[in-house]
């Protein structure tokens, strides 16, 4: 039988937190349970949880800390909570697309799949959603004849935490646990659990539906666009570099150094890091993912003050070309 388990992890979201339950009670099959872990929200946040988790006391399982305890302990904690068998994740200014759990389950029963002792990924396509209500598909549907540690290396594959057996969570780490081990990756330690995920995988099945919407400069680590970030995502890719090599080729190690040097022009904006950044930029050409296109890269190099403009206008608007075109 399958149980699917949603889990929310929240903070300070009153502004999205309604909407996001709401995608799941709209879902076109509900879930086994929603389990909800507030943070120890300062704002409404909790209010609202606590009004929906009164009109469905048997679907939703609210909780809340008492102390604030940050984003990865506080996803350690609810991995501790839910009784379910398959799980998705969804942050609290996230959403689910309404297909999502009766796609997940349907692909699950097709393949003869047990979420308790099996360890696989049910990959949905991702949704984009902007600030003006646009939106853009991460279609992780395209990726699926190419080997996954290369295309999640390249950030061709986010499937945001939908579809995850119970098998395959309890022989993962959490993002906290790597965290403990290597503190200087900071919030890139979600970049290193996905890594985990799909070598720990049995099986991983693509399916062309929607599953996650991840709302674009929104939430913690998309705040946080500073040099600390710049060295955790460097930390990060070294980290890989060195741990997974024997998984990776010649051009696979082409990308880690484009990677590397661009965090490092980002750490230190000088000249010099700047034309060593744009040097494996260019070796990199014809070496990006379908998903992760070489304009998309371009951040690397812009001034911060072209970074939105490059995300929020240039990139979609190269998406339109190319679903025309392709």
């Amino acid at each position: 039988m399958i149980k699917h388990s949603v889990l929310i992890v929240t903070y300070n979201q009153e502004d999205y937190i309604e909407e996001t339950i709401l995608s799941i009670l709209n879902q076109t099959e509900l879930p086994y349970e929603i389990i909800i872990l507030d943070d120890c929200s300062p704002d409404s946040n909790w209010d609202i949880i606590k009004k929906y988790q009164l009109q469905y006391p048997d679907l939703i399982k609210a909780y809340r800390n008492e102390v604030n305890l940050g984003l990865f302990p506080n996803m350690k904690k609810i991995r501790t909570l839910y009784t379910g068998n398959v799980v998705s994740y969804c942050s609290g200014d996230d959403l689910l697309e309404p297909d999502t759990i009766k796609a997940v389950n349907e692909k699950i029963k097709q393949e003869g799949l047990d979420g308790e002792n099996d360890r696989f990924i049910i990959v949905t396509n991702s949704v984009h959603l902007y600030p003006d209500g646009s939106r853009t598909v991460w279609n992780n549907y395209v990726e699926r004849h190419i080997n996954p540690i290369k295309t999640r290396l390249r950030y061709g594959l986010s499937y945001r935490s939908v579809g995850l057996s119970k098998g395959l969570l309890n022989a993962t780490i959490s993002e906290q646990d790597y965290l403990d081990q290597n503190a200087e990756v900071g919030y890139s330690a979600d970049f290193f659990k996905g890594f985990e995920e799909v070598l720990n995988s049995q099986s991983i099945h693509y399916i062309n539906v929607n599953g996650g919407v991840y709302r674009l400069n929104v939430g913690v680590t998309s705040a946080k666009a500073d040099t600390k970030k710049w060295k955790g995502h460097q930390s990060t890719y070294i980290a890989v570099r060195d741990l997974y090599q024997q998984y990776f080729d010649k051009k696979d190690m082409l990308f880690i150094k484009f990677i590397i040097a661009a965090d490092e022009f980002k750490i230190q904006p000088n000249l010099k890091n700047w034309i060593n950044a744009f040097y494996y930029y260019l070796m990199n050409l014809g070496n990006f993912s379908y998903n992760n296109p070489a304009i998309r890269n371009l951040h690397y190099l812009l001034p911060t003050a072209a970074i939105g403009w490059l995300k929020f206008k240039v990139y979609p608007a190269y998406l339109i070309l190319r679903n025309k075109f392709s």
